[in-house]
C-alpha cells in the first residue's frame, strides 16, 4: 500500500513537472513568435512613424505660415492706421496754423461788433 500511494505521488508529481515543462515551452515559443514578428514589423512602424512625424511637422508649419501672414497683415493695417492719424494731425495742425490769423482777426471782429 505505502508503495502504491508513494508510486500515485511519483506519478502525479511527474504530471505537475510535466505540465508545468508544457507551460514554459509554449511561453517561450510565443515569445520567440512574438519577437519575429516583432522584427518584421518593426521597420514598418517606424516608417509610419516618421512619415507622420513629417506630415504633422509639414500641418504645423502651413499653420505657422497662415498665423504668421495674418500677423504681418494685421501689423501693415496698424500702421497704415496710425500713419493716417499722424498724417490728419499733422495736416490739421498745419491748416490751423495757416489760418490762425484769419480766426484770430474774426474773433477780434466778432469782439467789435458784440461790444
Amino acid at each position: 500500500k505505502r508503495a502504491r500511494a508513494e508510486l500515485r505521488v511519483l506519478r502525479e508529481e511527474r504530471v505537475v513537472l510535466e505540465l508545468r515543462t508544457a507551460i514554459r515551452l509554449q511561453s517561450w515559443w510565443r515569445g520567440e513568435c512574438a519577437r519575429q514578428l516583432a522584427r518584421e514589423l518593426f521597420p514598418v512602424i517606424r516608417a509610419r512613424h516618421q512619415a507622420a512625424r513629417r506630415i504633422q511637422g509639414l500641418a504645423r508649419m502651413q499653420q505657422a505660415k497662415r498665423e504668421l501672414k495674418q500677423l504681418q497683415e494685421e501689423r501693415a493695417a496698424l500702421e497704415a492706421s496710425a500713419a493716417t492719424r499722424l498724417q490728419s494731425a499733422w495736416r490739421g495742425q498745419v491748416v490751423r496754423r495757416a489760418a490762425a490769423p484769419q480766426f484770430a482777426a474774426r474773433q477780434r471782429a466778432a469782439a467789435r461788433v458784440q461790444g
